[in-house]
């Protein structure tokens, strides 16, 4: 559910605000927001975390999932989109936009079961529309994406996180994808 407010002319008040309320009832303070980033065109875009026990049509609960809006300059809501892996444990971390194309990637940690925690990476074309996913688990089943960047020259995709090394322990990496 989303709620904007009026834009204001004094410099540092507030132009518009907006509310992303998940549906789930009583567990609402569990959705947040991660990372923000802001498209060539002025649009603003949003990810995070919301908590899902199911849908308005009797759907299964799919738990904890990415949830990413575009929002126009004035605070319109242009679109929004959920990512759900299956596990009930999907959380956004991370966002960044092409500023050529328009394309959306974000990043976040989507639990794996008993292979531990993935970095789960997609993208979304114009209007919210997902055109790919990829996840990586780093060396021993468990990897934390923390950012997310594009080359403005090439397109390329690059996400840094935290990574359990099997004989290391805690360690950073650096996953590049191509971003289409």
């Amino acid at each position: 559910m989303l709620t904007a407010t009026p834009a204001w002319a004094a410099p540092g008040d507030p132009l518009w605000a907006s509310l992303v309320d998940g549906p789930a009832p009583g567990v609402n303070s569990l959705d947040r927001g991660e990372d923000i980033a802001i498209g060539a065109d002025g649009t603003v875009y949003v990810t995070g975390t919301v908590y899902l026990t199911g849908d308005s049509d009797g759907g299964a609960a799919t738990g904890y999932d990415y949830a990413t809006a575009g929002y126009s300059s004035s605070g319109t809501r242009l679109w929004a989109a959920h990512f759900d892996a299956g596990q009930q444990l999907d959380g956004a971390r991370a966002i960044a936009v092409d500023s050529s194309t328009g394309t959306v990637y974000l990043t976040g940690q989507s639990y794996a079961g008993l292979a531990g925690w993935d970095a789960a990476t997609l993208a979304y074309a114009d209007g919210g529309v997902q055109l790919w996913h990829s996840r990586f688990g780093g060396r021993t089943g468990s990897g934390t994406p923390y950012g997310i960047a594009v080359d403005p020259d090439n397109g390329n995709v690059y996400v840094t996180g935290e990574v359990n090394g099997a004989t290391t322990g805690q360690d950073y990496g650096v996953i590049a994808y191509d971003g289409g």
